[in-house]
């Protein structure tokens, strides 16, 4: 996954190589929002590693702005209207 750019201006190259990584892990429901009735322990864990994920590619500036948030699907949003 490539590192997103502070000004954005690889957003769709950056939201498409995360969103295939995210299939490939099985976190594509965390993204969007969706949580598992029977199962929020693991639900709260996956959610975790996709924070990481967000942390490890997007500037230090940029997360920065969205750490406050809750989870992970609200942080996606944030890039995700941002940009």
């Amino acid at each position: 996954i490539p590192e997103l750019e502070l000004d954005g201006r690889n957003w769709k190259d950056y939201w498409t190589s995360l969103l295939k990584a995210a299939a490939m892990k099985g976190w594509l429901g965390i993204l969007s929002g969706q949580e598992l009735s029977d199962e929020t322990l693991r639900w709260e864990g996956k959610d975790a590693q996709v924070k990481m994920l967000l942390y490890q590619t997007v500037p230090i500036p940029l997360v920065l702005k969205f750490r406050r948030l809750k989870t992970s699907h609200e942080m996606f949003n944030y890039l995700a209207t941002t940009f």
